[in-house]
């Protein structure tokens, strides 16, 4: 969103805001979401119950195609492994320690350049990544990546605790859904597409948190791991379900 755009958002009424929320959330849902999603989180559940070796051959089978691809399609690795080759380096690019690494200003400067040809411009979504551990990013997702992401997302971080994709959740982002001056609530936007209870964290205050989360009778909650660290002012108690354990 344009800076332009944000501040024309910020200045609506709270209801309008949700509003905006929610038809912002219709779009996302249509690019996450599709008639294959009940049976990709089926397949990622089903895929939990490999045996090692499975898994091994599964993932070699994956990296190879992806190298595959990137090699030939993406206009950045394909130019770099023709330079090679007229250099006369003769390294198979099936192998990954053969590969360069990628640095993020590379990505930031040329994001153009890791677009597959095979890839429509319609069909790409940029997604940016909130910077916690260094300059953000924004990441081109194709809409069949990003149906699998969320279809993987929703078999770990939901059916594994009894939550569906129906149920009403909250969730603690990064979003500015509320002005960065506002001292009194709502700190938060409901988008009836989810349906999900968004709040900011940038106006993480535990006494409101609580009741927020009662008021929208939220089946549980989803916090950022910036702020469901063991300092942050997250209210455990209201953390439904509990903390997931490794798999």
């Amino acid at each position: 969103m344009s800076d332009l755009l944000l501040r024309l958002y910020h200045r609506l009424p709270a209801p309008a805001r949700s509003a905006a929320a929610t038809v912002r959330g219709f779009y996302l849902r249509v690019w996450r979401y599709s008639a294959d999603t009940e049976r990709l989180i089926e397949e990622a559940l089903a895929r939990e119950r490999w045996t090692p070796e499975r898994w091994r051959a599964w993932q070699e089978e994956r990296l190879a195609a992806q190298l595959e691809r990137a090699a030939t399609r993406v206009p950045y690795y394909r130019d770099a492994w023709q330079a090679r080759r007229r250099a006369g380096d003769r390294a198979s690019w099936e192998l990954l320690e053969n590969w360069p690494i990628l640095e993020k200003a590379t990505l930031r400067d040329h994001p153009g350049a890791f677009l597959a040809s095979d890839c429509r411009p319609g069909d790409v979504v940029r997604e940016p990544t909130s910077g916690t551990t260094g300059t953000p990013l924004a990441i081109a997702k194709s809409r069949h990546s990003l149906r699998g992401l969320y279809a993987l997302a929703a078999a770990r971080a939901r059916r594994w605790y009894g939550v569906s994709r129906g149920d009403r959740t909250a969730r603690l982002g990064g979003q500015l859904v509320a002005p960065l001056a506002q001292r009194r609530p709502p700190f938060w936007v409901w988008n009836a597409a989810g349906p999900e209870l968004y709040m900011s964290t940038f106006h993480l205050a535990p006494e409101l948190i609580p009741q927020t989360l009662m008021r929208w009778r939220a089946t549980a909650s989803w916090p950022s791991p910036a702020t469901h660290r063991p300092s942050a002012p997250w209210p455990r108690e209201c953390c439904a379900p509990a903390e997931p354990t490794c798999r």
